[in-house]
């Protein structure tokens, strides 16, 4: 055991010291910075224990480390966070024929139409992502939390795909035809979160700064919403002759189990009355699979579908946010 002790009090030493350097250039310091380096150092290795009851924040540009029950009400063991950021919005693998199906034998019917594989490069409009979360203190470093994430009205659409035409079919007398989808997407999730912060903390200025990391699973939904597909062909040779049909398809609400990471920064004033906080950081969401939009057994009387229907393996974002963070 008096082994282990002094191998962690070691460790806490090398990280204020590296904290320190961190942030202070040595060439940069005078011979009565450096003595102020040096006191606040000792200062920062004497307080890393816990709590200190002679502990005052010192004001001062040379940051220094201390426990975070130093600088933060200890007592308070609940907390919320509200953040808001923006979502970038990624897809892995995804897969699809816009050609409709089946064959029938009005024109607004295209199976004889061979697409090439892709439904082309899937673009969407940047949309706020909202998340609220309430959590419980069980220690200084580990709490657990409980959030509600949304992020609604993303317009979705991809590139015109091209695919050759029978002439005899009417469709396209210049053997092409241009296929696009377009749709909106909404996200929502519910999870349970894993919250860890650094017990230690670094003070500059009468300012705490904490890291922090959590990481959370849970169900969530994937609105598909308004789904179509534009298609677009010339009946003649004259480009003034072309035509736009627009395809319908079914809502699509899929539900999957959604995961989370997200990594940051909590900043507030180092005295213990202030109980409000501000955090920024990145999200990784995992949203799970996107599935089978345009399915024909999903379309209902109509039975006309997709010949491929749009899916792919994951759907992902990356969120920078800010936020609020408030104990009670």
């Amino acid at each position: 055991m008096t082994i282990n002790n002094r191998l962690i009090q070691t460790l806490k030493c090398c990280v204020a010291l590296l904290l320190v350097t961190f942030f202070v250039t040595p060439s940069t310091l005078s011979a009565d910075d450096v003595t102020e380096a040096s006191k606040l150092v000792s200062f920062s290795n004497a307080s890393f224990r816990g709590q200190d009851k002679n502990y005052q924040p010192v004001n001062s540009w040379t940051p220094y480390v201390t426990w975070i029950g130093n600088v933060q009400d200890s007592t308070l063991k609940n907390f919320s966070i509200a953040t808001y950021g923006v979502g970038f919005l990624y897809a892995s693998k995804t897969r699809g024929n816009l050609t409709m199906t089946p064959k029938a034998s009005t024109a607004q019917n295209d199976n004889s139409v061979t697409l090439a594989q892709g439904v082309g490069n899937v673009s969407y409009n940047r949309t706020p992502i909202y998340e609220i979360m309430y959590g419980m203190k069980l220690y200084t470093w580990l709490s657990v939390m409980f959030s509600i994430q949304n992020q609604n009205s993303i317009n979705v659409q991809t590139d015109y795909v091209y695919g050759g035409g029978n002439p005899s079919q009417g469709f396209s007398a210049n053997g092409s035809v241009g296929y696009q989808y377009r749709g909106q997407l909404g996200l929502n999730s519910l999870m349970f979160k894993v919250f860890f912060e650094l017990p230690w903390v670094l003070v500059w200025k009468n300012m705490m700064f904490a890291l922090y990391m959590d990481a959370g699973v849970g169900p969530g939904w994937q609105s598909w919403t308004d789904n179509r597909v534009y298609m677009q062909w010339y009946s003649t040779g004259a480009a003034s002759t072309r035509n736009t049909f627009v395809n319908t398809l079914s809502q699509k609400i899929s539900a999957s189990c959604v995961y989370q990471v997200d990594f940051g920064l909590r900043v507030k004033p180092a005295v213990l009355s202030a109980d409000m906080s501000f955090v920024a950081g990145c999200k990784y969401n995992g949203w799970g699979q996107q599935k089978s939009i345009g399915k024909i057994s999903q379309q209902g009387s109509w039975n006309q579908g997709l010949l491929q229907p749009i899916s792919a393996q994951v759907l992902y974002s990356f969120a920078p946010y800010v936020g609020v963070n408030i104990n009670y």
